[in-house]
């Protein structure tokens, strides 16, 4: 069993290296556009997934229905541009909940039924 979790190992990490590595970090804002554009082409992601906010921040913001795949290959390589640390935001990909007036609609509902259920008891 030890061995074939090995080899598991040993193939996914084969698979990891299949990118070509950064040569030098890039510096300038021109730079890591240009990095940027890079990285969407190889992980076949869409461009709109990153923005640069000023010189070195990075704002991702995957699509809800983006494949996980592409993101993981965007957030490995994201790495190589030389941001300082902090300087990534993540917007995630969780779908969104139902408004918050629609929650309060559905508290007062079930005080009201909660209400209501008290209310008969006491007449029986």
């Amino acid at each position: 069993m030890q061995r074939y979790l090995s080899l598991f190992i040993l193939a996914a990490c084969a698979g990891c290296s299949s990118q070509a590595p950064i040569s030098a970090p890039p510096e300038t804002r021109a730079e890591r556009l240009a990095m940027l554009d890079q990285i969407a082409s190889e992980c076949q992601a869409p461009r709109t997934m990153m923005e640069l906010v000023g010189e070195d921040r990075l704002r991702l913001k995957p699509g809800r229905d983006e494949a996980y795949e592409k993101v993981e290959c965007v957030l490995r390589r994201v790495d190589g541009l030389n941001l300082p640390a902090g300087h990534i935001t993540f917007v995630g990909m969780a779908a969104p909940g139902p408004p918050p007036e629609a929650n309060g609609v559905a508290a007062r509902e079930a005080e009201n039924s909660v209400a209501a259920e008290a209310g008969n008891a006491q007449t029986h």
